[in-house]
C-alpha cells in the first residue's frame, strides 16, 4: 500500500535542472508511459491528479520535491514520474 507520509526529507532539488525539452529527450516513449501509469497509481491514491499541463516543469520540481518522498515510491520510480510530468507540462510562460 502506498503512504502519503510526511516523515520522510524531502528530495534534493538536483533534478530541478530537469526541463520539457530534455525529459522528452531523455526518455523514451515507453518510460514516459511508465511513469503515467506510476503518476496515477502513487500519486492518485491519495488525492485528485493534476493534468501535467496545468503548470510548468518549474512548478512541478517544486510540487514534485514535496510530494515524491510522501509517496514513498522507489528512486527509479520517481526518476520516471518526474519525466513523465516535466514532459508533458505546460510551456513556460
Amino acid at each position: 500500500m502506498i503512504n502519503c507520509s510526511p516523515k520522510k526529507a524531502a528530495t534534493p532539488a538536483t533534478t530541478a535542472a530537469m526541463t520539457k525539452e530534455t525529459a522528452q529527450k531523455q526518455y523514451t516513449a515507453d518510460q514516459l508511459a511508465s511513469g503515467q501509469q506510476l503518476y496515477a497509481s502513487s500519486c492518485g491514491t491519495c488525492h485528485k491528479l493534476f493534468k501535467t499541463e496545468a503548470f510548468t516543469d518549474v512548478k512541478w520540481h517544486g510540487i514534485l520535491n514535496r510530494m515524491i518522498p510522501k509517496a514513498e515510491v522507489s528512486a527509479a520510480d520517481a526518476a520516471l514520474i518526474r519525466a513523465y510530468v516535466i514532459a508533458n507540462a505546460a510551456a513556460a510562460q
